[in-house]
């Protein structure tokens, strides 16, 4: 999956994780109700806006090195 989305192993998340809502943030989450990386939970419900229902993240992708920890 992160293939996918453009994440390489070993290389820095866009702005190092950090988004527009948690500026100092440098990790992203993986949230299992869609599969997908989002840099927090609000990005993540703007970006599917009612398609599913949210669960809380369950796993984190380092915003340094792209690698989930």
């Amino acid at each position: 999956r992160k293939k996918e989305e453009g994440l390489v192993v070993g290389t820095p998340l866009p702005n190092k994780g950090a988004c527009s809502h948690f500026r100092l943030s440098r990790r992203w989450l993986c949230f299992p109700c869609c599969g997908r990386a989002f840099p927090c939970p609000v990005c993540h419900d703007e970006a599917v806006k009612g398609e599913h229902e949210t669960m809380w993240a369950s796993r984190m992708i380092c915003g340094s090195c792209s690698r989930e920890q």
